[in-house]
């Protein structure tokens, strides 16, 4: 399994650049060779924490863009 999952990184990062599941074919890889070695499994805790992170921010942004466009909409009457 060991094996497996580091074909599937490798694999997921030759392709990665294509369109398809490229990326997401590596981080498949990375949770099967997460189950040997702990290393790697605190490191996709690392990146799932930055990467949730980085989700709400983007959502607080976002939603501030929107109501600020809602603001700039209404016409004063």
């Amino acid at each position: 399994m060991i094996a497996f999952g580091c074909f599937l990184i490798l694999f997921g990062a030759a392709v990665g650049w294509l369109p398809g599941p490229g990326g997401f074919v590596a981080f498949v890889g990375m949770a099967i060779v997460a189950q040997y070695f702990l290393w790697m499994a605190k490191t996709l805790d690392f990146c799932e924490r930055k990467l949730i992170a980085v989700w709400y921010r983007c959502r607080s942004y976002l939603a501030g863009a929107s109501a600020s466009e809602k603001q700039n909409t209404q016409s004063p009457t």
